[in-house]
């Protein structure tokens, strides 16, 4: 007779066969992914049960969803996927991934991961890519017309990209904005294109208007679901001719400096200041920086090349009416009080003669009053010598 420990653990072995076995799960499924022509790849799957077998299947694209291809099955590799395609196995992780060493355009489809106790399955798309994407564009060393104060059409940047492809879904293509380097590089997702056609050609293509964003940059093309390196191109490295900042106002005062820089990636860009006062117009530098020396309206000009094209705009400009209220003029100052000064003393003067002319019909209280600033009038030292 069996003892009572051994009946148990027969008994929890017997469970574990007719239930235990069936409730494997397939904890890590495949992803879909592109691979090039020629190129290896992998598709992963994992099962929750080491004890668990699983059996790899094609559905070759374009052959139909019914025509089911072996590729895996009870420890064999089936021909022809048996000299490109291998199994890796890891009891630790309970893993049957799928490797294909060799890419060919007949791998693209649907690849199906089964359990084979639970049949529970797991697929991925593999996209077969017949080469590298192809990148085109209007970019050149000469540069684009970008933003700029001359009235200038700006240029349109002109991208386009195509791949061609053979999968059970279209592949996918992405343009990306790179500028910089190190950890202050942009990168700007710009437009993301697929394909109705799963088995063909797919073109992507972006325009933009010239901005100055874009000065400095390059566009990179690249696949989306390849699971070692996206496959990719890229353009140029992208020239944008801007010349900005035009008709901005400042107030200055005389003795203060003023500095015309304009907001350009021009190298050629020349400065010239003009004064005016309204009447007047003069060229008073061709500097970009001025020392403020007289009350008027000052205005710097900048002609910078943009690509070979000049383009002239105002860069900077003084206020006159704030610089004329917040300058102490001295020499002005001086002329203004003296022109007082002398009005005030032939005013007093006037005053003098008038009160040494003595009326004799003058009422008693008006006559006191006169003499009384008489009196004091006439002892002002200036006025004496004319009494």
């Amino acid at each position: 007779m069996l003892s009572g420990n051994r009946f148990f653990h027969l008994f929890l072995v017997h469970l574990w066969l007719l239930f235990g076995r069936g409730k494997s799960k397939i904890i890590v499924r495949p992803i879909d992914t592109e691979v090039r022509v020629g190129d290896s790849t992998y598709l992963n799957c994992s099962m929750s049960d080491p004890s668990a077998t699983v059996s790899w299947y094609h559905f070759q694209a374009g052959a139909g969803k019914k025509e089911q291809r072996y590729v895996y099955f009870n420890g064999f590799l089936f021909n022809p996927y048996d000299t490109r395609f291998k199994i890796e196995r890891d009891n630790s992780t309970a893993s049957y991934n799928l490797v294909i060493t060799k890419a060919e355009l007949q791998d693209a489809g649907v690849y199906v991961c089964q359990d084979d106790e639970s049949n529970k399955s797991a697929f991925a798309q593999l996209i077969i890519l017949e080469g590298n994407p192809t990148c085109l564009s209007n970019i050149s060393p000469l540069g684009f017309i970008g933003p700029n104060e001359c009235g200038l059409k700006r240029d349109a940047i002109l991208l386009s990209c195509s791949i061609t492809f053979r999968g059970s879904v279209p592949s996918t293509l992405q343009w990306t904005r790179v500028k910089g380097g190190g950890i202050f590089t942009i990168n700007d997702t710009l437009l993301t294109c697929s394909s109705s056609d799963p088995i063909g050609h797919i073109v992507c293509s972006y325009t933009a208007e010239s901005d100055i964003d874009y000065d400095g940059s390059f566009f990179i093309c690249k696949t989306k679901a390849s699971r070692n390196n996206h496959y990719e191109c890229s353009t140029g490295v992208t020239k944008v001719h801007y010349a900005v900042d035009g008709k901005v106002w400042i107030s200055k005062k005389v003795g203060d400096s003023a500095v015309c820089t304009a907001k350009t990636n021009s190298l050629s860009c020349d400065y010239k200041w003009i004064w005016s006062d309204g009447e007047r117009k003069e060229v008073i530098s061709e500097s970009s920086s001025l020392a403020i020396s007289r009350v008027g309206w000052h205005q710097c000009k900048a002609t910078c090349k943009l690509r070979d094209i000049e383009c002239t705009f105002d860069a900077l400009a003084v206020y006159r009416d704030t610089i004329e209220t917040s300058i102490i003029n001295w020499e002005r100052l001086a002329i203004v009080f003296f022109g007082l000064c002398v009005i005030f003393v032939i005013f007093l003067r006037v005053i003098t003669q008038l009160c040494l002319v003595r009326r004799n019909k003058t009422q008693q209280n008006g006559v006191s009053r006169l003499s009384e600033v008489c009196v004091k009038i006439t002892r002002i030292p200036c006025l004496r010598k004319g009494r």
